[in-house]
This record gives C-alpha cells, sequence and structure tokens, in this order.
C-alpha cells in the first residue's frame, strides 16, 4: 500500500513552479544527492559543468547510502595524474578496483528491506553489470535510471558543448538566453559565490532552493539528510517526486 504524504495543494504547487522555465547546474554526480535532485526536480534545463576541475576531497563520485551504522560513502576509484587536477568529463575509472560488486553488494545488504527494493533493483542492478572506462558514462547511467524511474525529462546541456564566457554570473546569463530560460534556480546559501542580483538587473530571476531536511521513513534507526536520490527512491517510490518539489 502506498502512504500519500502530500497533497492536493502541495501538487498544484509543483505544477505552477514547473511553468516558471527554470535553469539549474549540477556537478556530473555519481546517484546524486537529494539536494541535486530537488533543483532538478524543478528545472526544465540542466547545465551539467563537465568541463571543470575535479575538486580535491569533492564527493562528486561519491554516492552516499543508509546503513545499521549511519551515513556511508560508496566512492568510484578514479584515476588522479600526480600534480594535476583533471577535468572531469576526461575522468577514467579504475576498474582493477572492483568496485561495483561492492556497491552492489551494499545496496542489497543496506536496502533488501526497502519498500521499493524489489520493484526497483532489478533496473539499477544493470547499472553494475557492465564495465565502465569512463566516468561520464557511469554517471549518464545512474543518473538515466533515476530519471526514468521519477518521469522526468529534463533537457541537458553541457559546459563542454558550450563555452559562456566571462564571470559566473555573466555565463549564467549566457546560458539563460541561449536556452530561453526565465529563472536560475541555485542552492540556499550560495549568496557567497554567485551575485543573484546580476540576473535580476538583467530581468531574470535566481530562485534559492532551500537545503530540505524535511524526515522521511528510511531504513535503519535515525535519519540521514541528503543522502543519494536512491534512498528515496527505494523507500518512497512513486511519492519520491512529491518530496523532491516539497518547500
Amino acid at each position: 500500500m502506498i502512504m500519500m504524504y502530500f497533497s492536493l495543494q502541495n501538487i498544484s504547487e509543483i505544477l505552477y513552479i514547473k511553468e516558471m522555465n527554470h535553469l539549474t547546474t549540477i556537478f556530473p554526480e555519481y546517484f546524486p544527492s537529494i539536494r541535486t535532485f530537488q533543483k532538478m526536480s524543478r528545472s526544465d534545463v540542466v547545465f551539467i559543468l563537465d568541463d571543470r576541475p575535479l575538486r580535491s576531497g569533492g564527493k562528486m563520485n561519491r554516492m552516499s547510502i543508509k546503513t545499521s551504522a549511519g551515513k556511508h560513502y560508496l566512492t568510484v576509484p578514479v584515476y588522479i595524474p600526480l600534480h594535476k587536477k583533471p577535468i572531469i568529463r576526461n575522468l577514467s575509472i579504475d576498474s582493477t578496483r572492483f568496485w561495483r560488486k561492492k556497491h552492489s553488494k551494499s545496496l542489497l545488504v543496506n536496502y533488501r528491506n526497502a519498500p521499493y527494493f524489489e520493484h526497483y533493483w532489478p533496473v539499477i542492478e544493470t547499472i553494475f553489470l557492465r564495465d565502465y572506462s569512463d566516468y561520464m558514462e557511469l554517471f549518464y547511467e545512474s543518473i538515466s535510471v533515476i530519471l526514468s524511474i521519477l518521469n522526468m525529462n529534463p533537457r541537458f546541456v553541457t559546459g563542454s558543448g558550450f563555452h559562456p564566457a566571462g564571470s559566473r554570473e555573466e555565463q549564467i546569463l549566457g546560458i539563460l538566453k541561449k536556452e530561453s530560460c526565465r529563472s536560475y534556480l541555485i542552492e540556499a546559501g550560495s549568496e557567497a559565490y554567485f551575485d543573484g542580483s546580476v540576473l535580476e538587473e538583467n530581468g531574470y530571476s535566481c530562485v534559492k532552493v532551500p537545503d530540505s531536511r524535511l524526515e522521511y521513513p528510511q531504513q535503519f534507526l535515525g535519519f540521514e539528510s541528503n543522502l543519494s536520490v536512491l534512498d528515496l527512491v527505494m523507500n518512497l517510490g512513486p511519492e519520491t517526486k512529491y518530496y523532491l518539489m516539497k518547500n
């Protein structure tokens, strides 16, 4: 039985938001976080930052899941040249580390009792049955599975395919114009590195998406926020999309 956490009013608000024609930017995360999908679920165009250097200590190639011990990271091993930060789109996966078997087993052990595990696991498991050498290929495979489950179909634009010039704000203005979007979605608390007033002065909106800590049923005791979107899918199933649009 599906438990409904969202009202008809919530759904009407979601439909209104989707009429706004939003753009957002994301890094190509491995099975992206809930926060990333919160932005994507509200957006018509998603700009993938694949032309940026890999950030030291970043979590882009790490998926966070819930275990009996709390939050746990599953990392895709990538080759990093000495004394050089590789560009994300050029990242290669170290296939000698047997990470696929480890990740598959971890998901099986920790989510086999989740309400929607049996429904979605067969398609998710296919990700771990293939060998990958290119990180971006893995990213697209992992995100495509989730988008299919959630029936989401944003338009993707990549930094490597479109090279806007200028400051961060000027780059976003260029993408907004090119993609005919009216608003840019960005995480709340981004004021330190992005000046939304530049967009507003040019007739566009800068909409800040709050870091939602709305609790939902999870496996094991306690609650962990901003896990991989896989955690939502396994626990909420069809209601995942409504959770992402909440607040």
